[in-house]
């Protein structure tokens, strides 16, 4: 329910955060999902997700992932991992594993663990490979995520804008 709340949906059209995507080539950043807020504590890991892209919110090929935490997030509280360059390669083939879908190992490289405070501002494109780092903490891991495109960029029947509609991992592929 948390996504709900007005200030956070408010978060979704601030002028800051549109003036940044602005800076990163978005000529015209529409957030086309309803923010998701994650909590994630000490011992829970079967939401936390695989090294991935976030599919299913790409809509475009000028897209970013902005992520805020709004505890802690490191190695010990939990946080994200990015890997370097892979947003350089667009669409990644995917294995599957435990029922996740997980960008396949051999186009993964250096894994860099994010290290932030309670709002720092995480933009990342959504081409990016991450994944989830396990809270070891006795602390809640809380952040809020959101999924930006660039209205300027649609194409409504390109593979990119369909990318949502993935129903088996193969049909990327």
């Amino acid at each position: 329910l948390m996504r709900y709340v007005p200030k956070v949906r408010s978060l979704v059209g601030s002028d800051q955060i549109i003036g940044l995507l602005g800076q990163l080539g978005l000529c015209k950043p529409v957030c086309m999902e309803i923010p998701s807020v994650r909590f994630d504590v000490k011992g829970e890991e079967c939401f936390l997700t695989k090294p991935h892209q976030d599919l299913r919110s790409i809509r475009s090929a000028r897209c970013v992932t902005v992520w805020l935490p709004l505890t802690k997030c490191d190695e010990i509280n939990g946080s994200i991992a990015a890997f370097s360059g892979t947003h350089n390669n667009g669409v990644l083939p995917y294995d599957m594993l435990d029922g996740q879908m997980s960008v396949c190992k051999k186009y993964l490289n250096e894994q860099r663990i994010l290290n932030v405070d309670p709002g720092d501002l995480v933009l990342l494109n959504s081409f990016c490979v991450h994944e989830s780092i396990r809270n070891k903490s006795s602390k809640i891991k809380i952040n809020l995520q959101c999924f930006y495109n660039d209205l300027d960029a649609l194409n409504y029947n390109d593979k990119l804008y369909k990318l949502n509609q993935i129903k088996d991992y193969k049909e990327i592929m």
